[in-house]
């Protein structure tokens, strides 16, 4: 009786032992995974993988990619036009294009340049804390880049010129959220009645042909 209590007990001594080396293993991926999170912020707001397969994460606090074994974070530091990224975008030709709430800027993979986008005239109140809040950042099937605009409607981009479509070209609204091509070539433009504060319903979507 004593021989069988002793292969017992030293079973069950086996048993926790295997067990609190299991929850070490996880307490410790666990651990790697929250510095993973931690340096690149807690707000991730876009995402997207590149060409060469790095892992490209826009936050409320800067710009941050991972190559697979480390990160790298960008910021104002290194020329990035605003920390608050709002849109990450590679169009056709290769160009990263980075919407914030201070504008947009391009990175060739080195260096940050500004690009600016004029603003067209309105007769609708601004405010100051998003007039320059890129919405969107999307490029249709003839390679022009839209820029969805908070206040100051889509801006269209064709290599050379911009285009502005606002109220007065027909839009709801001139804080523009969202900018899709369908299969047709229709530009579909959403967008938010900043007065009213209310969600983006299917009749408040104006087509550009």
């Amino acid at each position: 009786m004593k021989r069988k209590l002793l292969i017992v007990l030293m079973i069950i001594t086996i048993s926790c032992n295997s067990q609190e080396k299991k929850a070490k293993t996880i307490y410790s991926e666990n651990t790697t995974e929250q510095n993973k999170a931690l340096q690149i912020g807690q707000y991730v707001v876009n995402t997207f993988q590149d060409s060469k397969g790095n892992l490209w994460f826009g936050t409320g606090a800067s710009l941050s990619k991972y190559d697979g074994k480390t990160f790298s974070n960008y910021s104002e530091k290194d020329g990035l036009c605003s920390n608050m990224i709002s849109n990450l975008y590679m169009d056709s030709k290769g160009i990263f294009w980075i919407g914030t709430w201070g504008g947009v800027c391009t990175f060739n993979g080195t260096q940050f340049e500004e690009f600016s986008i004029p603003y067209p005239k309105i007769s609708t109140k601004i405010n100051p804390d998003t007039k320059n809040w890129i919405t969107e950042i999307t490029e249709d099937a003839e390679g022009n880049i839209w820029f969805g605009r908070d206040a100051y409607g889509a801006s269209k981009f064709d290599g050379h010129s911009f285009t502005h479509f606002t109220k007065k070209e027909g839009l709801n609204s001139n804080n523009v959220q969202s900018i899709v091509e369908d299969a047709e070539g229709n530009i579909w433009i959403g967008t938010r009645v900043a007065e009213k504060d209310n969600v983006i319903l299917i009749n408040e979507l104006v087509t550009v042909v």
